[in-house]
């Protein structure tokens, strides 16, 4: 087993593509995360990512990527023992690793080999499950109708994305709403989206785009517009932007503790593909 280390996102996509690409689904996010590094780099800060592979007799059978503060993205693999290699290289790193977030079969074994080796204590995060969209479900169309957000709505944006954040991670420390929305209204591969009746009412937007598809994010509708079928037809909606400019599949990330957003995403035409895990680490003080 050998653990590379990427000096920069070129090499890395160079030698991962082939392995992520196998299942494309399953590693929406990272193809994303190197589409964005590729492209506009300075939206990440400025400590360079940590970009890993592992190989087996010459063959890459498991990748992984760091946008620096945030966790680690594991790529799909069967493979045990590369899983507990590049934990053991990653237990000895002097960079704190917050946490990591892959499909639940991966990131759970990695999770036990880094408690093991560091003496640190792993939290559970968010369950999630990864859907799959190929063809759309419209719904039963609500009043309004879909726009693309602007500089102009940037007051609301940071309202909404600190509000979204405050519910999905309750406790966790306030975002940088600003920086966020900064990033929505500026990096080339992504577009926030509104849904406007008389005045917006949900959001949502695509981002990390892999060779085939895109990933709906920033799903939200504030508690006084909910229930009313915004959410439902702007996901379709954007979905269907997607599609219809080329790609072949849209991808998202559902909260299962939130049985309300998966079953809207599967009546617009999402199918699951795999479950998916945040895990938080917290290191040894001793």
């Amino acid at each position: 087993m050998r653990i590379v280390k990427h000096p920069n996102i070129q090499s890395f996509v160079e030698r991962a593509m082939p392995l992520l690409l196998a299942h494309e689904a399953h590693n929406h996010l990272i193809l994303g995360l190197c589409a964005e590094l590729m492209h506009n780099p300075e939206t990440f800060g400025p400590e360079a990512p940590l970009l890993f592979t592992v190989e087996e007799a010459g063959a890459i059978v498991f990748a992984a990527l760091q946008t620096p503060p945030n966790k680690l993205v594991l790529s799909h693999t069967r493979h045990t023992g590369a899983i507990e290699a590049l934990a053991e290289e990653l237990s000895h790193v002097e960079r704190p690793l917050p946490g990591v977030i892959g499909p639940r079969s991966v990131a759970e074994p990695f999770g036990r080999y880094w408690a093991a080796r560091s003496g640190g204590r792993v939290e559970q995060g968010m369950p999630q499950r990864i859907y799959q969209l190929t063809a759309v479900h419209p719904p039963a169309p609500p009043p309004g109708h879909l726009r693309l957000a602007t500089e102009a709505d940037r007051p609301l944006l940071e309202e909404w994305f600190s509000a979204f954040r405050a519910e999905v991670y309750p406790g966790a420390a306030p975002s940088d709403s600003q920086r966020t929305v900064t990033r929505w209204l500026t990096s080339p591969d992504r577009q926030l989206y509104l849904w406007e009746v008389d005045a917006p009412v949900a959001m949502a937007g695509v981002a990390g785009p892999t060779p085939h598809g895109i990933r709906i994010s920033a799903v939200y509708t504030p508690p006084a517009f909910r229930r009313r079928g915004y959410a439902s037809a702007l996901v379709a909606a954007i979905s269907q932007v997607q599609l219809s400019a080329g790609k072949r599949c849209c991808f998202l990330y559902a909260d299962l503790n939130n049985p309300t957003s998966n079953h809207v995403y599967q009546a617009v035409g999402f199918a699951p593909v795999v479950d998916s895990v945040e895990l938080r680490f917290v290191p040894c003080t001793g």
